[in-house]
Order: C-alpha cells, then structure tokens, then sequence
C-alpha cells in the first residue's frame, strides 16, 4: 500500500502477463503487508479485502491517472492514449473488446475514439500501414458530400446551443434518437441533458473528445451558424423546416408498413394523413422564448 509497495505490484503485473496468468492487487492500506494487516485487522477483514482486489489493468490505469489532471484537455489526451497502450497490448481480440467497452466507461471516454486510438497504436508497433479514414477517424461519409439531413441536424444543433430558451418547444418533436448514429447524437444527447439543467456549453461537449478530428466535428455540429437575424418569422420557419425535416426521416422509418397499405389501402392512407397533418402543426415561436 506504500509506494514501494505500489511499484512492486507494478513490476510483478507485466511478469505475470507474460506467463499468461491473471492476476489482481489487494489494497492494504494503511499497513504495509499481510501480515501486519492480519494482527491489526483480522482475519475476516482481510478476507474482504482479497474479495475486493482490483483488476490488474484498472490498478496500473489509476496509478497512472494520478499524474495527471485531467481537467486540462492536454493531459487527458496524454492519458487517455496511456489507456490505449494498455489495451493495445491484449493479444485477444475480444478482450480487446471488452477492455474497450470497460474503460470508455470508468474513465468517461468516446468508445470510438478508444478503439480508433488503440487500432493506430496496435498498427503502428506491428509495423502494419492502415487507410487513411481509420488514421484520421474520420468515415468515409464525413468525406462525402454531407447530406441533407445531416446539415438540418448541424443547425438545429447549433440554434439549441446559441438559444437555450427554444428547447422546449424542440423537445416536443424531436428527441437525441432522431439524429445520426456515432457522433452527432452523442452530442444531441449530451445538449439535450445540458438544456434540461437549463444551460448550454458546447465547448464542455467538444472537450468530451480528444481526438482532434472528433473534436473538429462536434464543433462544427455546434457552430453552423444561421447568416440571418435570429428573429422573426424567417428564423421561425427556418427552425420549424429544421424539426420538420427530422421527423419527416424519423417518421419514414415508422410509418405503415407495405403489409398493412396492401391489406387494407384506406387504413394505410388514413395513417399516411394523419402523419401530414401532425407535420403541419408543427411550429416553432419566438414569442415563447
């Protein structure tokens, strides 16, 4: 539990690996070794504290979190990278997976940045050369031409962070689940949860990616800025057109199947009305701002 004790654990870790054993590390502290523990604690706390050994990789990753602050975006990028390394190693490709789903969560990192980070890494200590989409992160449909939707998701975005004050009204038509796979609805979710507190901070969001490619897109997500004057009726139906075009593609994936309009044509047209009319009545107000 001391520091020579810590770096001993260190030391035995990667030995152990090598020889294809797993293994874990039992806190002590405050005491120095098991048998000091045992004559000031017992037994049966000890017992407890071999039940609660922590896995090997997290004892290392948190003893290396500890240099440093991850509050700075450089130092986060610096560790999180040190989390890769360490997933980067692990021969088997579904512990890799495991690993990667297990660490994105305790140490609140994009899992697809993870993965990415640890394919360049695994790809550059094997000497192997990998395509240039995965060493810049970015898809092959970012660098196609953006579609449509995609650059209504940007605005509508973008309008919810400049102007807190119209989620509300947002809110009743669409949700995070009706934006894009990946990217774009982490940070939907990640607005919607901030604008439920009742504030925005897009760079807080930004700053949730250290790969500087995914940090390049989210900030574009929240910064497509409207050319005109944020008011009136023209910004209005801009917003509105914006909602519109999102639910008219959520809608299109569940709409009447082919088998209920071909079983019964009026029950399918009855439904396809009703989905029009329910888009009419969408519009977005200023004056509840």
């Amino acid at each position: 539990s001391d520091n020579a004790g810590v770096s001993a654990a260190l030391r035995a870790i990667p030995l152990c690996r090598q020889a294809g054993l797993s293994c874990k590390v039992v806190d002590l502290s405050p005491c120095k070794d098991p048998d000091e523990f045992i004559q000031k604690h017992g037994a049966e706390e000890f017992q407890k504290r071999l039940d609660d050994a922590k896995n090997s990789v997290y004892f290392e990753l948190d003893v290396k979190r500890r240099g440093f602050n991850l509050a700075e975006p450089d130092e986060a990028t610096a560790f999180f990278r040190e989390v890769a390394k360490a997933v980067a190693v692990m021969e088997d490709e579904l512990e890799r997976e495991n690993y990667i789903s297990a660490l994105s969560k305790r140490y609140d990192i994009p899992s697809a940045s993870l993965e990415r980070e640890v394919v360049k890494i695994t790809a550059k200590n094997e000497g192997i050369e990998i395509p240039d989409e995965v060493r810049s992160g970015i898809s092959l449909f970012r660098q196609e031409k953006e579609s449509s939707l995609l650059t209504a998701q940007r605005y509508l975005l973008t309008a919810l962070a400049d102007d807190p004050v119209i989620f509300p009204q947002v809110a009743r038509y669409v949700s995070p689940k009706d934006f894009d796979e990946g990217i774009a609805r982490q940070v939907a979710f990640s607005l919607f949860d901030q604008l439920k507190d009742g504030r925005a901070n897009p760079a807080a969001i930004v700053d949730m990616y250290y790969e500087s490619c995914d940090r390049d897109y989210a900030a574009r997500l929240l910064g497509s800025k409207y050319e005109g004057a944020r008011e009136g009726a023209d910004y209005e139906n801009f917003i509105t057109d914006l909602i519109v075009k999102l639910v008219k593609n959520r809608d299109s994936g569940g709409g009447p199947d082919e088998g209920t309009v071909e079983a019964d044509p009026i029950a399918g047209a009855r439904i396809k009305a009703r989905e029009r009319d329910d888009l009419k009545n969408i519009h977005i107000s200023l004056k509840e701002r």
